[in-house]
């Protein structure tokens, strides 16, 4: 939950604290190169662990979300006409505002996988067969409670 609660506050901060959408990709960029300073920093000093959740791995989760958002955001001013017409819109619009539910649905099936799938024995083509169903029924779940919600 510790994760989700930084990623919300970042978003809220960056986009409701600013208006030009350059401006909030150089924002973005700079809380990720950020997040990726901190991450070097606490890696020093201890392992990243993701069973305990340290401060190294939320550091780590951040700077690669981030990094991930900062990436969209500059192909969305590269191609801002191309970014609307696609479904990928109400997908991510689907899970953004049905956030805390993605977020427990996606944690609940990598707990799911981890216990059912030797992740470390299973080749490539079994890799992408796994995270793809996963990703379909992440983003499934988050465009299924918003169109549910946005009925009721």
């Amino acid at each position: 939950i510790s994760l989700f609660s930084i990623a919300r506050g970042l978003g809220h901060l960056i986009v409701t604290q600013t208006s030009s959408p350059a401006y909030r990709t150089r924002l973005l960029m700079l809380a990720s190169s950020g997040l990726w300073l901190l991450y070097a920093v606490l890696v020093q000093v201890e392992e990243v662990s993701r069973r305990l959740a340290n401060p190294q791995y939320i550091a780590w989760t951040c700077a690669v979300s981030s990094s991930y958002m900062g990436m969209l955001a500059v192909v969305g001013q590269w191609f801002p006409e191309a970014a609307a017409p696609l479904p990928v819109g109400s997908i991510l619009r689907a899970c953004n505002s049905r956030g805390l539910v993605v977020f427990l649905v996606a944690n609940l099936l990598t707990g799911l996988v981890n216990m059912r799938v030797d992740t470390l024995a299973v080749g490539d083509g079994m890799c992408f067969v796994v995270l793809a169903g996963y990703m379909l029924m992440v983003c499934g779940v988050g465009v299924g409670v918003d169109v549910y919600m946005e009925r009721n």
